[in-house]
């Protein structure tokens, strides 16, 4: 890049600068801000760029127009630098430099320091911080480890820090030892406050979060500009250390060998005709493929990758034409005038055994982010039956002319002038130039016959938009059963500590001056290290909300409080898969309406809190599910509400004054708890019905047991043995059955209690009177042992059990009031109502069996109607069993192309149909107590 390929670090006026000023002046400042302490200014943020902006002044005119070196100390996930130490490793360094013993309670608290974490969970909002991060716990550790007569005063310089940390990041520090000897000095040397923050430089953890842009622009107006088509942090700050100084468009663009993030897509929101309208009904269509996206570099037959987050896989995929898993194919795949390009596009793994494009993540995983750190070879693919194949779909620069100002339909031809393409090594992705509705559903049909992910609709006319996402490219996905639609980004605004840490997201409605409301809680999803992601992201940034309740401006919550509470500006984005919204009121959460079934697929670091879903297009979602979703699948049901208050609750309760046939239950008030069923009867009592039955009688209701009734005898009503039941139980009292009041009903007077009444009772008194009512054989002495013969004649004509239709409207509701108090269902209604169609291909095996029981066994049904179904699952043994393979894929491909062929479309919209799935899907399934998200485990 002519313009910064030579840039050179201005000098500064001092050369020695204490490590302390950037602690003193920065860190800590910008730490302790709180709501609390504002003083003069409005808000937070408006006091943290307050601080930065006079560190930056500070700095000019005391030190100098060099900030680098401090640069990389206060962004040290943005600098180049590999210290290859996480925080385990870290852990057992301390426990070397300090010789802290074994079995001793600083030994455990640093290597199960996540452990403690959530151990103590309650502790972690109430200013235990020491709990909640490892940098802090080794200062704590230090703390009370140095001798008190033994005085550390700030000395040590940024220089000093930079020039360890550039030992540390040498290939021959890869070793504790070697890292202990380069560390141990330093940490005799740093304060105590600045041990936390040298430690979380060597985690690479972001010290100023969402405020590094602020730090950029206070810098230089075009800093974050440059920086997004670059990356480079020193000739960005060496560049632009004047000012006044100001580049131009030109100066803006793209160039090789400097990484950027890429442009990105939005999600489909409105019909396929609008969609086509927006882009001037002239656009391209191209398959969306399932692998990593990745921006290729090449600049005189010198290769560089980078991932969509600026990941360098250069060592991977290969920096020349002699070695690289890929590159070393690319000898003949440019035009011969071509001397630099960029090139966009998405690396997926071709398994060449089996003919079939993986989901690259499965390849990669571990293996490559292995070689990338140890610098082994960077062919691991060599000795695998799949290797990487790049499709190519943009050029962005070609021989130092930027490109992204051209349209994508000029772009998309030069490409076929300079590409050679490579079978299943180097292709450019096949599309077509469209114009209506009918080409995005002839694709979409397409998409579902191969069993592909989706298409991309770009318009045609389009520049590319470096480090956006835009709404010129748009992803359309089919529309399949068991999803409302498109996985959604959420903010997260709150934390419902446990066993699994349960997190509560939000949506912003900008009709109440955009403060966020509670919409759902997710606790599924989340790996380890996922859950440490998030710790650290939102570290120091929780509010109890007891003890310090959001302003109702930022967040609005319904009946279900977090014990925390965070600000959704510091908070994470998490990518939800959900399998079905709610739409029915609830007042659980502050939205009206929730998800179901929720699963956390990845946590977006690419997105921030402002580019989450709002409720405005939740709304037109809901909508949209609500009008495509099969009806047969959704039970109409009418939600119980919860009730705010005890008083409410009892206000509610009162019945209409009915007309009272008897006095049987004159001396009696009733608690009624469940409902009931009618004895020798499928027919249903609601607790409504049973309170209207005994006022009949003359009976009494009440909703506190221990209140004193002066002349009526209290009578607990259930035939479920509930957690408020067994309340009562544990408390002396009794819990009689419905076959109680209905017994007394057909006597005509209360009856003695007979243990066919009693539900459950520690009452010796009223067990034993009861056993006496009763001979030996436990029938009654009062009432008739003999049923009338009506009854018996009754049983030959019995009313049919509740329809399915009831039975899903019970258990809905049943989950309902579980999700209400925040209960999760349980694991038996794991695949209620979802059934799968198992290609068993005519075997009769017992795999196949044993995966139907597994799928019954959690209320799921087993089908032979592919339109009727859920899921279609493969079973494991026929998909690992390559004599099979064959008759497999032809099997599979006939139920994608019946699919395809019978797919409708209304209102622009696909009809919703059934992934093809492995056996896996099932497992994980259990596994995680929720459905994954199918994408995932698609058959291959």
């Amino acid at each position: 890049m002519g313009l910064i390929d030579n840039v050179e670090a201005p000098r500064n006026d001092i050369e020695t600068v204490a490590y302390d000023l950037l602690v003193s002046k920065l860190f800590r400042p910008l730490d302790v801000v709180s709501r609390e302490d504002l003083g003069v200014f409005p808000n937070v943020t408006a006091k943290k760029n307050y601080i930065i902006e006079q560190f930056i002044k500070e700095w000019r005119q005391f030190v100098g127009p060099d900030i680098y070196p401090a640069a990389r100390l206060i962004f040290p996930n943005r600098d180049r630098r590999l210290y290859f130490i996480r925080d385990l490793n870290l852990a057992r360094i301390i426990i070397k430099i300090l010789q802290i013993p074994k079995k001793s309670s600083d030994h455990d608290k640093l290597l199960h320091y996540k452990e403690h974490y959530h151990q103590f969970r309650q502790l972690n909002r109430y200013g235990q911080k020491q709990l909640r991060s490892l940098p802090l716990i080794i200062s704590h550790i230090v703390a009370e480890r140095r001798d008190p007569s033994y005085v550390v005063k700030p000395s040590i310089t940024i220089s000093k820090i930079n020039e360890v940390l550039d030992k540390l990041s040498q290939p021959e520090s890869t070793n504790v030892k070697a890292q202990v000897e380069i560390l141990k000095p330093v940490v005799n040397q740093l304060t105590i406050e600045e041990v936390r923050w040298f430690f979380m430089v060597i985690l690479k953890q972001s010290i100023l979060g969402r405020f590094e842009v602020v730090f950029f622009k206070m810098w230089h107006p075009d800093a974050p500009r440059l920086y997004n088509v670059c990356s480079s942090l020193p000739k960005v700050l060496w560049l632009l250390h004047d000012p006044e100084y100001r580049l131009n468009e030109e100066q803006l663009k793209v160039q090789p060998m400097y990484p950027f993030p890429p442009q990105l897509s939005q999600k489909l929101s409105i019909s396929y005709s609008a969609l086509c309208a927006n882009m001037n009904h002239d656009f391209i269509v191209e398959e969306k493929m399932d692998g990593d996206r990745m921006i290729l570099h090449m600049e005189d037959k010198k290769f560089k990758f980078f991932s969509r987050r600026i990941r360098d896989y250069s060592l991977l995929y290969g920096t020349n034409l002699q070695i690289g898993s890929l590159t070393k194919y690319l000898g003949d795949a440019f035009h011969p005038k071509v001397r630099s390009i960029i090139l966009d596009g998405e690396m997926v793994a071709w398994d060449f055994k089996r003919n079939v494009i993986l989901p690259f993540g499965t390849l990669k995983s571990a293996a490559i982010q292995e070689a990338v750190r140890q610098f082994t070879t960077t062919d691991i693919f060599a000795m695998q039956s799949s290797y990487p194949l790049f499709f190519i779909f943009d050029i962005l620069h070609l021989n130092g002319k930027d490109l992204t100002e051209y349209a994508l339909a000029d772009r998309k031809s030069l490409l076929h002038q300079l590409i050679n393409p490579v079978p299943h090594k180097f292709e450019i992705l096949s599309y077509r130039r469209c114009k209506d509705p009918d080409d995005i559903q002839n694709a979409i049909k397409e998409v579902i016959s191969d069993r592909n992910e989706g298409i991309m609709v770009k318009n045609a006319a389009s520049r590319y938009h470096v480090a956006t996402r835009h709404n010129c490219w748009i992803k359309v996905k089919p529309e399949y059963l068991e999803e409302f639609g498109e996985n959604v980004d959420l903010a997260v605004i709150g934390i419902i500590p446990g066993i699994k840490n349960a997190y509560m997201c939000g949506l912003r409605d900008y009709n109440d001056n955009g403060c966020f409301r509670s919409f759902c809680t997710v606790g599924n999803g989340f790996s380890s290290y996922e859950y440490s992601q998030i710790q650290r992201i939102t570290e120091g940034k929780w509010h109890n909300f007891q003890k310090d309740p959001p302003s109702s401006h930022l967040l609005k919550f319904g009946t279900r409080k977090p014990v925390s509470w965070i600000d959704p500006k510091d908070s994470v984005v998490l990518e939800i898969k959900a399998r079905s919204i709610d739409n029915n009121h609830t007042e659980t959460y502050s939205v009206g309406t929730t998800l179901h079934n929720l699963y956390c697929r990845s946590i977006r670091k690419d997105k921030s809190y402002d580019e989450c879903l709002t409720l405005d297009e939740y709304l037109e979602l809901k909508q949209k599910y609500a009008s495509t979703t099969n009806k047969e699948q959704t039970v109409a049901r009418k939600r119980k509400r919860l009730l705010d208050s005890f008083e409410q609750q009892f206000k509610k309760s009162k019945l209409r004054k009915r007309d009272v046939k008897t006095a049987l239950f004159k001396d009696y008030v009733f608690l009624v708890a469940s409902d009931s069923f009618l004895p020798h009867s499928n027919t249903r009592l609601t607790k409504e019905q049973i309170k209207q039955q005994v006022q009949q009688h003359g009976g009494g209701i009440t909703l506190n047991p221990y209140v004193t009734h002066t002349h009526e005898t209290v009578v607990l009503i259930s035939d479920r043995l509930t957690p408020k039941c067994q309340q009562y139980v544990s408390k002396n009292l009794t819990v009689l059955r419905y076959k109680w009041i209905a017994d007394s009903i057909e006597q005509g007077r209360p009856i003695p209690v007979e243990p066919s009444h009693v539900l459950d009772s520690r009452d010796a008194a009223v067990l034993g009177a009861a056993q006496t009512r009763v001979d030996a054989y436990g029938d009654s002495y009062i009432l008739p042992v003999c049923e009338p013969i009506e009854t018996y004649l009754g049983t030959l004509h019995a009313p049919s059990p509740p329809s399915r239709q009831r039975l899903a409207a019970l258990k809905r509701d049943f989950e309902s009031d579980l999700s209400a108090h925040g209960v999760p269902a349980p694991l038996s209604f794991l695949f209620d109502n979802i059934a799968f169609l198992i290609v068993a291909l005519g075997l009769d095996h017992w795999a196949i069996s044993g995966l139907t029981t597994k799928i019954k066994t959690y209320m799921g049904t087993t089908t032979t109607d592919l339109f009727g179904c859920s899921f279609v699952v493969v079973p494991s043994f026929i998909a690992d069993d390559m004599r099979l393979r064959d008759k497999l894929l032809e099997e599979v491909g006939a139920c994608s192309r019946r699919l395809s062929e019978h797919v409708n479309f209304s209102d622009g919209q696909s009809s919703r149909i059934p992934r093809i799935v492995s056996e896996t899907f099932v497992d994980v399934s259990i596994a995680h107590g929720e459905l994954p998200d199918a994408q995932d485990y698609l058959f291959r």
